[in-house]
């Protein structure tokens, strides 16, 4: 099963004399296994993929300077900073050779597994929300106080532009919480494989609001097997139950989707298969 790659990936380069390193920037938000996350725009020549020694293109090897600008697929289904995520299955093209660079060693080390968090709010920040309602700025209190409408795009916006801690703390108010779990139904008519009343551990994972809205199913098309079932008729209760446990026992976001696919195989008429695109097996 492909993996999320990380800062410190192991690159090699079908021109390259040796190997390199993926350098991901700090400019990214989300780490796994304390390590930030890759995007398919991690893939700057001389900026996140370094000297892969010499290009053997020519004999002896000329100097290796990488010219290559983004990475070629993505995750499509989870963002970093609105980029897909980038997988160690995907690849890049350096026009300098030409020259096929792959991931070897996502970079995550042991710690495949460890759960996907955002990182703590920076110090301003967090000071800003511990000091009480009286420091916030009129544009932070708006922020956390109302959220914004589906029109031109601002609910998923504003979604997105949280922190885990600015978030948690909208989703606190009951009503606002609730506000929030329509916004992200809307439209209705649509079975949610990501359940809206989860959304506090998407958000963790770091899943976009247009992601969440995007993996849905329409009602009638959603049918059970496993017994017999249908969306909204007999067995459907279960079924929900039986993703919400899914999703309630799942460490990240990558073992969700393996566990969902799997669950699909088994429950779900057409398997994993009739799942929407944007989940991968």
């Amino acid at each position: 099963m492909p993996k999320y790659v990380v800062n410190g990936a192991t690159l090699k380069c079908t021109l390259g004399v040796s190997t390199s390193k993926l350098v991901v920037l700090p400019v990214h938000r989300v780490k796994l296994t304390k390590k930030l996350k890759a995007n398919i725009g991690d893939g700057i020549g001389t900026v996140n993929i370094l000297t892969f020694g010499g290009c053997t293109i020519t004999s002896p090897p000329k100097p290796c300077i990488p010219a290559c600008s983004k990475w070629i697929g993505g995750k499509t289904n989870l963002h970093i900073d609105s980029e897909p995520a980038l997988l160690d299955c995907h690849k890049i093209t350096c026009p300098a050779g030409p020259g096929v660079i792959s991931i070897t060693d996502c970079g995550q080390g042991s710690a495949e597994k460890a759960k996907l968090d955002k990182p703590k709010p920076q110090p301003k920040m967090k000071s800003k929300l511990l000091k009480g309602p009286g420091a916030k700025t009129d544009k932070e209190t708006k922020k956390l106080d109302s959220v914004p409408s589906v029109r031109n795009g601002e609910f998923e916006k504003w979604f997105d532009s949280l922190t885990k801690d600015e978030f948690e703390t909208v989703w606190a108010n009951p009503e606002l919480k609730e506000t929030i779990k329509d916004r992200l139904r809307s439209p209705g008519g649509y079975h949610e494989w990501l359940p809206v009343s989860r959304a506090k551990v998407f958000k963790e994972w770091g899943v976009s609001a247009t992601d969440i809205k995007s993996l849905r199913t329409p009602t009638e098309d959603v049918k059970f097997v496993n017994p017999k079932g249908r969306h909204g008729g007999k067995g459907s209760t279960k079924a929900h139950n039986e993703i919400l446990d899914i999703v309630d026992t799942s460490s990240n976001y990558e073992e969700f989707e393996s566990r969902l696919n799997d669950w699909a195989d088994s429950r779900f008429e057409g398997g994993s298969g009739a799942l929407p695109k944007g989940f991968s097996r």
